[in-house]
């Protein structure tokens, strides 16, 4: 699959040089971090998501990890009244983001400048210690996918607090991860499941010993207590289980006091 995603991004690109046609919202295949899959199905589909766990078209969003604007990019035609605040650790993705989306004035990217071992190696802040550029009570609506796949358990607590901070009392956080429940780890015993977390980190479990953010998760109890500034209202188990679900990672749900 790896190698059909891999195909699939670079001959999109290669028909745009050989046909003159192009698409000025799918970005270069050198910015292209985020894995495999159509790059607009993958943001409609979350779309759907963000729309079934509260998202309406007037919100303020934040969204966390914003990549090169996959999820960013159905929003432009469903924030009618809204506004979209992304920040990304990657200067160069947040750069041609804000080319890309200059005809829309109410989607804004932020660089954070964030130590990631896999991302951002020159990082100048520490996760465990950044403050979002945000004011308090700003976002009705944050999500963050595939972020605290590739964070240890210091740096979840901190953006738990900061979403709590920047999100409006009521407002919905909606956050992918890998949760070791007990479905999950049977999941994982019976071999049926895509990592296996055996790496055992302080207050998470990790894929690979070397380069640990690569893949991350967390025991139930232990994100409960990391998501405690926030009350989380629902989990959805993800497929990378083995087992049916709404997406690939686990989908959990939380919202602002």
């Amino acid at each position: 699959m790896k190698a059909l995603g891999t195909a699939y991004r670079y001959g999109t690109h290669a028909l745009r040089a050989v046909t003159g046609r192009s698409d000025p919202m799918l970005p270069p295949p050198h910015l292209h971090t985020i894995g495999t899959g159509n790059f607009r199905a993958i943001g409609e589909e979350f779309l759907g998501h963000f729309r079934d766990a509260g998202l309406k078209p007037e919100h303020r969003v934040l969204d966390v990890g914003a990549g090169t604007g996959r999820m960013a990019l159905p929003l432009t035609d469903f924030l009618t009244t809204g506004s979209y605040d992304g920040l990304e650790i990657i200067k160069p993705s947040v750069d041609w983001c804000n080319q890309a989306y200059a005809p829309w004035p109410n989607f804004r990217f932020h660089h954070a400048d964030v130590f990631n071992l896999r991302y951002n190696e020159g990082g100048s802040s520490r996760a465990a210690e950044y403050r979002f550029p945000f004011d308090d009570d700003t976002f009705d609506f944050a999500f963050l996918t595939s972020v605290f796949t590739h964070m240890q358990a210091a740096e979840v607590d901190r953006y738990f607090s900061e979403l709590a901070r920047v999100l409006k009392p009521g407002g919905i956080a909606f956050i992918t991860a890998f949760v070791l429940d007990e479905e999950a780890k049977a999941a994982i015993a019976a071999g049926r499941a895509r990592y296996g977390f055996k790496v055992v980190l302080e207050d998470c479990f990790a894929d690979d010993a070397k380069v640990p953010e690569k893949a991350t998760a967390y025991a139930p109890d232990v994100y409960a207590r990391l998501a405690a500034p926030l009350a989380q209202t629902g989990i959805h188990p993800g497929t990378w289980r083995g087992s049916e679900g709404k997406s690939f990672q686990d989908i959990t749900l939380f919202t602002a006091s």
